[in-house]
């Protein structure tokens, strides 16, 4: 889906891309060509990579490929494709477990390095620092060198959410975990995977505010989860939060319920942690 919500692409096997009127539901020709894409963070460039290890870069004003293609050492096609949060930078899969990168005004490729897994990549997301992660057939999340554990099969999909503070991911094995990341040196733990889909989980995605995850899944279904109660509650050690972790959440707190949280739900939330109100504008109980 284009970022204004306007536009949307559908690629396919037979290496074809169709996008779509959101608003007429019509499809608009001529049909670009490509396997996986990708919307620019500005909604005015379409990335598709091809059959042939190449990635197009398409001007959706005039649905042309703007030349040269961005060029791999690779012969065959990369399942994913993501944009930094500027714009600047085009990231993508290796089937050899490596992570390719362009500059995406020059279409010079400005790396291709190993991931650090042990296996093909799978899935990439971007933070809003630029921090990329990557998950893998290792059943591992690499992220700001650090490897996460925790799934039991290939990652199928990571999403971070707007604010960069949560790292959503999705597996083969039918889970989904949100990471705390807030603190870049010490990724939090959940204590347990988001249990409901009966097949492996394809994709995962935050709603714009944040308050909402989304996650998909072979067994045709979707499921909507809290995501920030399900973070808050899955983290591993409220007692010992600095403060500005805790402003943080009271903060959170009193945008998504709009008002103080009883004693019970704190006790819910922080554990031990004295009471505090979630509002200071409003009296307790309000």
């Amino acid at each position: 889906m284009c970022p204004d919500g306007k536009l949307l692409a559908s690629a396919s096997r037979d290496d074809t891309v169709f996008l779509w009127d959101v608003s007429t539901r019509q499809r608009i020709d001529p049909p670009l060509k490509g396997y996986a894409v990708a919307f620019s963070p500005d909604g005015g460039t379409l990335a598709s990579s091809t059959f042939n290890g190449t990635v197009l870069l398409w001007d959706l004003t005039t649905l042309e490929p703007l030349d040269p293609p961005l060029y791999s050492y690779y012969d065959e096609y990369m399942d994913h494709l993501v944009f930094s949060p500027d714009g600047y930078v085009l990231a993508a899969d290796g089937r050899d477990g490596t992570i390719l990168v362009w500059d995406v005004a020059t279409h010079e490729q400005l790396s291709h390095a190993g991931s650090g897994h042990t296996a093909n990549v799978t899935s990439l997301a971007y933070g809003i620092f630029g921090d990329i992660a990557s998950g893998s057939e290792d059943t591992t999340i690499i992220w700001r060198d650090q490897t996460l554990h925790r799934h039991t099969a290939t990652v199928s999909s990571l999403a971070f959410s707007p604010d960069g503070d949560f790292l959503a991911s999705g597996s083969a094995d039918k889970t989904v975990i949100v990471w705390d990341v807030s603190r870049w040196d010490e990724p939090a733990l959940p204590e347990s995977p988001l249990v409901g889909h009966a097949a492996p989980v394809t994709s995962v995605a935050f709603s714009a505010d944040g308050e909402v995850l989304a996650s998909g899944s072979a067994d045709t279904t979707v499921i909507l989860w809290d995501a920030w109660p399900t973070a808050a509650m899955n983290n591993p050690d409220p007692l010992t939060l600095d403060a500005a972790t805790i402003q943080a959440w009271l903060t959170r707190a009193c945008r998504i319920a709009n008002r103080n949280l009883t004693h019970a739900e704190w006790a819910q939330y922080m554990g031990d942690e004295p009471y505090r109100k979630t509002c200071e504008q409003w009296e307790e109980g309000k």
